[in-house]
């Protein structure tokens, strides 16, 4: 019995599937068992201006947790495009993540032989996407739905928004360094909160300018 076109295509949307799974897995997997990034010694003594944009590109993303979070990262979304529930997510993840690394590739490594590979990789990618446009779109649908705040606010109250962004991301910021040192090291607690105090005054003194 010959196979209806339906399933030719759900085959072939399993096989993307298992091919950008199996790529992110294998470079997730290099990163963690350090088979990816690096210099050799003798590079690494030489001055920046000698190593080339390849190598010190390569020096820079072989330092962690940096290389263990993104080869993490590649893992868990490879396991998200073989679940079917996660698979939207896994594929957008895919994407966004390659389209990143060919922009870096196209600016460090100047190797053209990468850049044709990723972009069919990025092409299959948004074929599947593609074949699943209308769960895709429906969730897209979702997030970019119209927010409505539950409680609504006086005009005045918004004229109020720069100052409590200052308070939290010029003041506020230095409560989780403040409770650590507290607990870790409260000898040099006095120092930090000298520094900080500092800080904040060169803030203000910025947003009065």
């Amino acid at each position: 019995m010959k196979p209806s076109k339906d399933k030719i295509n759900e085959y072939f949307v399993l096989t993307i599937r298992f091919l950008l799974a199996l790529v992110f897995l294998n470079y997730g997997i290099a990163k963690l068992v350090g088979g990816q990034f690096g210099i050799s010694a003798k590079d690494a003594m030489l001055p920046v201006k000698d190593l080339g944009l390849f190598k010190l590109f390569w020096y820079l993303m072989d330092q962690n947790p940096f290389k263990v979070f993104i080869g993490v990262f590649q893992i868990i979304t490879a396991v998200f495009i073989l679940i079917n529930r996660a698979m939207l997510i896994g594929l957008f993840l895919f994407l966004v993540i390659v389209v990143n690394i060919l922009i870096m590739d196209i600016t460090y490594l100047k190797m053209p032989g990468f850049y044709d590979i990723l972009t069919w990789y990025i092409l299959l990618d948004i074929y599947v996407l593609y074949y699943y446009r209308v769960r895709f779109i429906n969730a897209w649908t979702i997030l970019t739905a119209k927010f409505v705040f539950v409680n609504k606010y006086s005009w005045w109250v918004y004229l109020t928004l720069p100052l409590a962004a200052i308070l939290l991301g010029g003041i506020l910021i230095f409560v989780p360094r403040v409770l650590y040192l507290l607990i870790t090291n409260p000898h040099e607690l006095s120092v930090d909160l000298n520094l900080m105090v500092n800080d904040v005054k060169l803030a203000v003194s910025k947003v009065r300018n």
